[in-house]
């Protein structure tokens, strides 16, 4: 997570969810470990604790064409398939047809091996973990930006378009049959986020 101490506010940034954009809106520039909850201040319950959610299923997408992305990177090296087994997945496994993908991998695969991907884990995880007084959404973006910068009491200057994945697949790709499996994945995330 990310601290403003100066505010008395932690951003919760729950991967592809405009993360990156949020915390350059803020001044800060991302790091990885702001998808940890684990360091948490001891005082946390005092501070004014946001994350921003998106649907579950366009989240999903969004987080196949990262990782799609990131097999084409020159740093990519047997570690980093290990802490992400969806890279691994993809690169033996996935013949350019999401559908495919979806119903012969993903399917099969033990959720806890899939979840070992925080682009991948449901939303809840940190949500349950952190209890967020603002949540966000990325389908207003710009509109829920600019609230929670008015609570925070910054000057709102629209939201960077940051880490953007080139998308190779998309969520209109998607048969009736993938959607409801996916949906039917992150039921709880469905559920809670109000999606």
């Amino acid at each position: 997570m990310l601290l403003l101490e100066d505010k008395k506010a932690a951003f919760i940034h729950i991967p592809k969810t405009a993360g990156k954009s949020i915390a350059r809106l803020l001044g800060y520039e991302h790091h990885p470990s702001h998808h940890s909850v684990a360091d948490a201040p001891k005082d946390f319950e005092q501070y004014f604790r946001f994350c921003f959610v998106r649907h579950p299923v366009n989240r999903f997408v969004s987080a196949i064409n990262y990782h799609l992305q990131c097999l084409k990177a020159p740093w990519l090296t047997e570690r980093h398939l290990d802490a992400h087994p969806i890279r691994r997945m993809l690169r033996d496994k996935f013949d350019g047809d999401l559908n495919t993908f979806i119903d012969r991998v993903v399917r099969d695969c033990d959720q806890k091996i899939l979840f070992r991907s925080a682009h991948l884990r449901p939303q809840t995880f940190w949500i349950e973990r952190t209890a967020p007084q603002f949540i966000g959404r990325h389908e207003s973006l710009e509109s829920d930006a600019a609230r929670l910068c008015k609570m925070l009491d910054i000057a709102f200057v629209g939201t960077p378009k940051l880490n953007v994945s080139p998308k190779r697949v998309a969520v209109s790709d998607l048969s009736s049959a993938s959607t409801k499996f996916l949906m039917n994945l992150y039921q709880k995330d469905m559920a809670a986020l109000g999606y």
